[in-house]
């Protein structure tokens, strides 16, 4: 994901991103 200026967006985007991918699998 893109990070953006604000660090707590970027986290909370990692942080979903992977629970996406981890409820994929």
């Amino acid at each position: 994901p893109i990070c953006c200026p604000s660090m707590i967006y970027c986290v909370l985007v990692t942080s979903f991103f992977r629970l996406v991918f981890a409820t994929a699998i």
